[in-house]
């Protein structure tokens, strides 16, 4: 005798999604515009402007630098899912601030090119190598991590040798002031500290050997110049910029997003700019230590400077 045994299935119902929810906006600064939401019933809100900015905050101020249309979605979400208001928001000006600022000019060139590429301008004089050192930038008396400029790599000055693979100098850094875009065009190929190279691909580089290591960066990725006020010298971070309305003396950082480089990977994405013109831009940044990334100054392993130029 054959035995049937049933089962029924109970479905649970989690609900609909919520209603469409609806926000307003305050564009009394056109460049700073305050959104608030004036209708959701879920127990969630999420913002995306659609300039790259996220929010889950019910009333918000996001800044538009740039003139353009802009896409902004309120999602809400409940125990049925989530429910998406959209609106066109219109940016009719461009911030002057951004456009009047000669560091954005100099570095991307400014609101009125779509972007800016700076090259290493040849091996003789591409990177330089900080303290520990002897020699300065003519081969003679000593540096400090106060020094503005020390010895180059490849310089006949110092006596030092070339730089080991011409991948090294091949690469092409393009600076975007819309979005603040940023991409490493290195070609394939990029220019690793050594100790960075074994931490970061298994590598086995000796002692003071800096490689050229197969790299794809993360592009596209953005940069932030930051101003920060003067700091401790002893630390290596004397300014070298000075507020021309004010006297003040500041550092002028340059930060990169996802673990992006610029010249030379030493485990930072943070460089100082020591000096800037349309047609010259030198950095230095802190070789940063593999085992001990928290280690400051004098106690990592020594500075690292670079010198780039514009494509012609």
């Amino acid at each position: 005798m054959g035995v049937v045994v049933g089962c029924n299935e109970d479905s649970v119902s989690i609900g609909p999604p919520p209603p469409a929810p609806d926000f307003i906006l305050d564009q009394s600064d056109p460049n700073n515009v305050i959104f608030t939401v004036t209708s959701a019933q879920g127990f969630m809100v999420n913002w995306d402007f659609g300039n790259g900015t996220l929010s889950n905050k019910r009333v918000d101020t996001v800044y538009f630098p740039f003139a353009d249309s802009y896409t902004v979605s309120l999602a809400v979400s409940g125990k049925g899912g989530a429910t998406v208001a959209k609106k066109e928001v219109l940016i009719a000006q461009t911030d002057p601030e951004i456009c009047a600022n000669i560091f954005y000019t100099y570095l991307s060139g400014g609101c009125d090119m779509p972007s800016k590429t700076w090259v290493i301008p040849d091996a003789d004089s591409a990177f330089g190598n900080g303290p520990p050192s002897t020699k300065d930038s003519l081969g003679v008396g000593t540096s400090s991590y106060n020094d503005k400029i020390v010895y180059w790599w490849n310089s006949s000055k110092a006596g030092i040798p070339s730089l080991p693979d011409p991948r090294s100098v091949d690469d092409e850094y393009v600076f975007a002031l819309r979005g603040f875009v940023y991409k490493n065009e290195s070609h394939g190929h990029f220019f690793f500290n050594w100790k960075w190279a074994n931490k970061l691909f298994g590598g086995s580089q000796a002692t003071y050997a800096d490689t050229i290591w197969s790299y794809t960066p993360n592009n596209p990725a953005t940069w932030k110049l930051e101003r920060v006020a003067e700091q401790d010298t002893t630390g290596g971070k004397r300014a070298f910029f000075t507020d021309s309305a004010t006297g003040e003396r500041f550092n002028l950082l340059l930060h990169f997003s996802s673990d992006n480089y610029i010249g030379y990977a030493s485990g930072t994405s943070t460089y100082q700019i020591l000096s800037i013109t349309p047609d010259k831009l030198l950095m230095r940044h802190e070789l940063a230590e593999p085992d001990d990334p928290a280690a400051t100054g004098p106690n990592r392993l020594e500075w690292r400077y670079l010198n780039l130029v514009p494509k012609k």
